[in-house]
């Protein structure tokens, strides 16, 4: 009897260390799978950061790529418009107490010298061409070789050498304000191209219509306004009196380039209104008319 008792008691025994040992290795099972969970949450974290921060770099990349981009572009445009707008023979009207010197002194501060005749006037069938086209009455520009050189209608056709004339070289020498001084044309040493913007002559009967047709046949088109005055002043100096340009800013718009009134780079429509003369069919002349600025 004894026996059975004590067999009872290690059977029981050994049941309840089997029980104890079976949940104590079921608890270490599961603690195993909560860290190793634990862990794989963790490398999906850490991985969905990398993976964050790998696309936010790359699109910083592209930001910077894009920026560099944009910058070299402009700078390219500045660089190529820089080329275009400084190159070639350029006209401008300075003042009327000018000399030779002074001429030369003006071309030297806009980063150029005097032109040549060579680069003022180009041969034509009947003759040479003022390449800033013909300026009515008598003008004279100073050249390089310390000339002067006729840009006018004064002797029938311009181009034409003072020194041709038989006078002597000492024309422009005094700085006493004269009618026919005020125009300077500088140049580059090397000319690329013609300038972006042009200044020409084509007469007292020109319309808006025939000015855009003058510049549409040269390759060129009217300029805007904003290409013409920069800080109150034409590209080419501020003429002397009351001289009108066609713009494109709208059709039949025109642009004081003069002294008149104290209405330089203001717009006659604005002022006024846009004016009939500049629509005329009639073919009569203003003097105040004549003047153009054509843009690339």
């Amino acid at each position: 009897m004894y026996a059975l008792h004590l067999l009872a008691l290690l059977v029981a025994l050994g049941l309840g260390c089997y029980i104890f040992w079976s949940q104590l290795h079921k608890a270490q099972q599961e603690e195993g799978q909560q860290a190793a969970e634990k862990q794989r949450l963790a490398e999906e974290q850490r991985a969905a950061e990398e993976q964050l921060i790998a696309v936010e770099a790359a699109e910083a990349e592209r930001w910077v790529a894009k920026e560099r981009q944009a910058a070299a572009e402009q700078q390219a445009a500045e660089a190529a418009k820089s080329r275009l707008v400084n190159t070639g023979p350029r006209l401008y009207y300075y003042k009327s107490k000018l000399t030779w010197d002074s001429s030369a002194g003006f071309c030297q501060e806009m980063d150029s010298a005097l032109c040549s005749y060579e680069q003022l006037c180009r041969k034509i069938h009947n003759g040479a061409h003022f390449v800033h086209g013909v300026i009515p009455g008598d003008h004279w520009i100073a050249i390089n070789g310390r000339e002067w050189l006729a840009i006018g209608t004064a002797y029938g056709t311009p181009c034409v050498r003072y020194k041709s004339l038989g006078s002597p070289a000492t024309l422009g020498d005094t700085i006493e304000a004269k009618p026919w001084k005020g125009y300077v044309s500088c140049c580059k040493e090397t000319i690329e191209t013609e300038p972006a913007v042009a200044f020409r002559y084509i007469g007292e009967t020109a319309t808006y219509a025939s000015s855009r047709d003058y510049c549409e046949h040269h390759g060129r088109r009217l300029c805007y306004s904003s290409e013409v005055c920069s800080r109150n002043k034409p590209a080419y100096g501020v003429l002397q009196g009351d001289h009108w340009i066609p713009v494109k800013d709208r059709e039949n718009e025109w642009l004081q380039i003069g002294t008149h009134h104290n209405l330089t780079c203001r717009h006659h429509g604005v002022t006024y209104t846009r004016p009939s003369w500049g629509q005329r069919t009639d073919g009569s002349s203003r003097s105040f008319i004549g003047y153009l600025y054509c843009c690339k």
